[in-house]
């Protein structure tokens, strides 16, 4: 089979959901979920209300209310995610901050403590290079490889989801859902973490990592 028939034949595989990606150029047949989270309308509005006022940022937006299904205890408190170019971070604060109520931008320790914590919350904070974004209902959301890695990332605003639940979230997520490794990887190499959340995985959550490639110091 001629080169480029082979890659036309591992397009339309993948893009049918039989074979999906582990890392570049290595594929396995797929017999897990897409993670399709219900976007709900109020996420939807919020983000809406923001490309209307800035249709040139990049925006992503994801919901804690979605790790409920990976989770054995329910958090009932919820907290919206928006994270756009740091250029408009505060124009897109003051903006949600005017029309919503409980609008954080970048909380410290004592926010999140005093304020945040038990309490529904929307949270705005900048964009990490290449955040691994997916279209769902319309609206650009965090891929699920990327909320894997901000959780383990963010130990202040997301502490409610650490420890043993935390594991729980990995290992169901990582068991039942497509995950794209190398996606996973080079989002936690912008975030500092590559090789801790790749121990954590291997160690602690007990799957073996798709990655194998040599591993990098982070710095």
């Amino acid at each position: 089979m001629k080169e480029g028939t082979f890659r036309w034949r591992v397009y339309e595989l993948k893009k049918e959901g039989v074979i999906t990606t582990v890392k570049r150029g290595v594929y396995i047949i797929d017999d897990k979920k897409k993670f399709e989270p219900k976007v709900s309308r109020s996420v939807k509005i919020t983000y809406n209300m923001i490309a209307r006022a800035f249709p040139y940022a990049t925006i992503s937006i994801w919901d804690t209310y979605w790790l409920n299904s990976l989770m054995n205890h329910q958090i009932y408190t919820t907290y919206v995610i928006v994270e756009v170019d740091k250029e408009v971070v505060s124009p897109v604060f003051n903006m949600l901050k005017d029309k919503k109520e409980n609008v954080f931008m970048n909380p410290n320790e004592k926010e999140v403590e005093n304020y945040i914590l038990g309490e529904d919350a929307i949270i705005v904070r900048p964009i990490i290079k290449e955040a691994p974004l997916v279209e769902r209902s319309g609206i650009h959301v965090s891929k699920l490889e990327k909320i894997l890695v901000d959780l383990y990332f963010d130990k202040l605003l997301l502490v409610s989801y650490r420890g043993n639940e935390m594991k729980n979230i990995f290992t169901r997520a990582l068991a039942e859902y497509e995950i794209n490794y190398s996606t996973l990887y080079r989002y936690a190499r912008n975030r500092g973490i590559k090789n801790k959340i790749r121990e954590y995985i291997q160690e602690t959550v007990g799957i073996a990592a798709g990655d194998d490639e040599r591993m990098r110091n982070d710095r």
